[in-house]
């Protein structure tokens, strides 16, 4: 239950020492481009919420020849000091009925908005990253999900077919289906950076993602009136970019010692 898992706030700093790396290659942030920044800019969907920021997409999506280059100087400031922008570790939190009764908070579906500067700034981040992954071969090959050309129709064919073969080949077969339940929510950042670690991630590039997971907050905002703010000491951001990205990372070696590789 994610009302049990332990405030992780120093955490990360006792428990440095990562198990075995899957890698001796090492991760390192690129300069990002003016270019790739106004790109991305004017791929956002103006009719997407607006962050606790108060910008709308649609007038950074019209303005992006401008603010393309002010937008580049911060992103590439923050990777080169390890610093995410406070503001863009601010989450505006949207509760939206699901169904039954409106009266109790367990039938709204929580919809978390963050700044858009945000996202262009893990979009820069998660391109580098993910082509790390992907080029050194880290990421497990029976990993589906969150990546490029791959998809759960994919998983679902091998699955069948290795079930098939078996029949075929006079085995007993059984399966244990797992739902994660609020998987994004419960990932400890301790035990998140110490699989980044694992996975190339040392120096000023670990400095930047655990400032990117920690001192996040959030508010709730409903009917025009909105909360106070709320530490959020665990779990990756929803609603992000780089989100999806650091949860396969988290998950990475659970089907380690998965032998059928047929990807």
């Amino acid at each position: 239950m994610k009302s049990k898992i332990n405030p992780l706030t120093n955490y990360t700093w006792k428990y440095r020492t990562p198990s075995t790396n899957r890698t001796n290659e090492k991760f390192t942030f690129s300069y990002v481009s003016k270019i790739f920044i106004e790109k991305e800019l004017k791929k956002l969907n103006g009719n997407k919420a607006t962050g606790v920021d108060g910008f709308p997409p649609k007038l950074l999506k019209d303005n992006a020849l401008t603010l393309s280059r002010p937008l580049c100087f911060i992103i590439n400031l923050s990777i080169t000091t390890s610093k995410v922008p406070y503001m863009w570790k601010k989450a505006k939190i949207t509760p939206i009925h699901k169904n039954g009764n409106r009266d109790h908070p367990e039938n709204y579906r929580p919809i978390s908005v963050l700044p858009t500067l945000s996202k262009i700034m893990e979009k820069a981040v998660h391109c580098q990253l993910l082509n790390f992954l992907e080029v050194n071969k880290l990421l497990n090959n029976n990993q589906f999900g969150f990546r490029p050309k791959r998809s759960t129709k994919a998983a679902a064919t091998i699955l069948t077919d290795d079930i098939r073969n078996c029949l075929n080949d006079g085995k007993m077969v059984g399966a244990i289906f797992v739902d994660l339940s609020k998987a994004f929510d419960t990932i400890g950042h301790d035990l998140l950076l110490r699989k980044l670690q694992q996975h190339g991630i040392f120096g000023d590039e670990l400095a930047w993602f655990t400032d990117y997971l920690f001192n996040r907050s959030q508010v709730v905002h409903m009917n025009g009136v909105s909360s106070q703010y709320k530490a959020v000491n665990c779990g990756v951001p929803q609603g992000s970019i780089l989100g999806p990205l650091l949860f396969i990372v988290f998950i990475n070696d659970l089907s380690d010692d998965y032998k059928t590789q047929r990807w």
